[in-house]
């Protein structure tokens, strides 16, 4: 069971008898040993390692992005004592201390998930994307597309954790997001299109958002199922600059001074 774990992490096959472990390699491997002796099975062992490393990879290129970044992280001293500073002992001790507050915050979120099944709660489910942005990105040059996404990126993850959402993954030019209740996610999604419709003097195009309700598989970081595949099919079809909800979320909302809604005209949704 050394195969499995290995490639989850991200080695490619390694041929009999060839010599490519580094003793920390080694010492992953022993820490996966121990993880299955505490009684851990060995497809959530591979699903999980493949998960960590696939957000790990994610981390690494979003540090090593910028050449000048990596550079004065690597120059990095303490002005407080002079002293030179170990940015990869730094770096490790943040990024221990966000997979454990990470993990604290997933607790509390199943703890607080509504329905039956655990691995299926209800929730709001949300797409957020931006207005003609594949027309954009073939006129704009790179580093205005870069500052473009970095924008969405920037407010969409500030927002939906400011209206108690979670941000399950930026997918290109659009946001995936959860939230425990239909209010709190008709709450992000009315302050992502303000904040950002707010920045189309400066040339940010604005964004349509679409949100549904029901249960959702939620695994490895993930959610899948019919609902999320209605919010994609919902933002496909919102105008720009609109919040487009299903059913459920309409019924939800009707009574909530906060928000107005008005029904459309019956319509099919690709795929659905």
């Amino acid at each position: 069971m050394v195969a499995a774990p290995l490639r989850a992490i991200g080695f490619p096959e390694i041929p009999p008898g060839v010599r490519a472990l580094t003793p920390a390699d080694r010492e992953a491997l022993t820490q996966v040993a121990a993880l299955r002796r505490a009684g851990l099975g060995d497809d959530d062992l591979v699903n999980v390692t493949r998960t960590a490393s696939l957000a790990m990879a994610r981390i690494a290129d979003a540090v090593t992005a910028e050449s000048t970044v990596w550079a004065n992280v690597m120059g990095a001293t303490d002005e407080s004592s002079s002293e030179h500073v170990d940015p990869l002992a730094t770096f490790d001790s943040l990024l221990s201390y966000l997979s454990r507050r990470q993990l604290l915050a997933a607790v509390l979120w199943r703890t607080a998930a509504t329905g039956d099944d655990l691995d299926w709660p209800n929730l709001a489910v949300g797409f957020a994307d931006i207005v003609g942005y594949t027309e954009l990105s073939q006129q704009l040059p790179g580093d205005d597309i870069a500052a473009l996404v970095g924008r969405f990126d920037s407010v969409t993850s500030d927002v939906v954790a400011d209206g108690g959402g979670r941000t399950v993954k930026m997918i290109g030019d659009a946001v995936l997001f959860t939230a425990e209740t239909s209010a709190g996610a008709c709450e992000i999604a009315l302050t992502l299109s303000a904040r950002l419709h707010a920045d189309r003097d400066a040339g940010f195009p604005g964004i349509r958002v679409g949100l549904a309700w029901g249960p959702v598989l939620a695994r490895f970081g993930d959610v899948y199922g019919p609902v999320v595949n209605l919010a994609s099919r919902l933002v496909a079809a919102a105008r720009p600059g609109t919040v487009l909800v299903g059913a459920e979320i309409a019924a939800f909302v009707s009574d909530d001074e906060r928000f107005a809604t008005r029904p459309l005209r019956a319509r099919r949704l690709k795929g659905l």
